[in-house]
């Protein structure tokens, strides 16, 4: 028993009582880029929340995932900052949250404590993306409502390889070629549209794939007429 897991316990209660707004997927995201912004880097943020952590656990970030099983291991703290836990998962949250009311940097409540200051959250802007705002809008709402994390959807919204987004996101390309074949024609024209793409991205691809997949069709329904 610790402050840390005491204020995690209570923290389910919020949750349920639908009172703790800000661990929803979105605003989540929000979250996460804020407190960046207030630390300066990933590494810093990182490297703050954790040690917020183990003076409220009182034990090892690797102690915590191991009792709690988290499945980023001792590297949840880092997987949090850069947004690489599956849009669903909110255990891990909740420890991040402890810290963050410690430090007096809360994430969004319906009702906020006296001990609570609320993170000032802007909406998020990819680096190396200029999709509109409604496009950036449509592929995240499709990208979390899949389970992905954000961090994804931050790919996805660069002219970046498949390969590359495995890579920055650890993200098998198979599961990513999947998830993008599912997405809908409109977006993708649209997003086509609103940057430039380069052969190798992700989006060329699979619009040759799309293209030469209609042209096949259609070459068998000839056929067969």
């Amino acid at each position: 028993m610790s402050d840390g897991y005491a204020s995690y316990l209570n923290l389910w209660q919020d949750v349920f009582s639908g009172n703790l707004t800000g661990i929803a997927p979105h605003p989540w995201m929000l979250v996460m880029d804020a407190v960046i912004r207030h630390f300066g880097s990933i590494g810093h943020a990182s490297a703050e929340l954790s040690k917020s952590i183990r003076r409220l656990w009182g034990v090892s970030l690797e102690e915590i995932a191991s009792a709690l099983e988290i499945p980023d291991g001792g590297l949840f703290m880092q997987a949090e900052v850069e947004q690489r836990v599956q849009a669903s998962y909110v255990a891990s949250r909740l420890i991040v949250v402890t810290a963050l009311d410690e430090l007096r940097m809360s994430p969004p409540r319906r009702e906020q404590g006296p001990h609570c200051t609320p993170l000032d959250l802007s909406e998020p802007t990819p680096f190396g993306s200029w999709l509109s705002p409604a496009t950036q809008a449509e592929l995240r709402e499709h990208t979390m409502d899949a389970n992905f994390p954000p961090a994804l959807f931050r790919e996805l919204a660069k002219d970046v390889s498949r390969y590359e987004i495995d890579a920055n996101v650890h993200i098998d390309r198979i599961m990513i070629e999947k998830y993008v074949e599912s997405l809908p024609d409109e977006l993708l024209e649209v997003m086509f549209k609103e940057q430039s793409w380069s052969r190798s991205s992700w989006l060329a691809k699979e619009l040759r794939r799309r293209e030469n997949e209609w042209s096949q069709n259609r070459s068998l329904t000839c056929r067969t007429c």
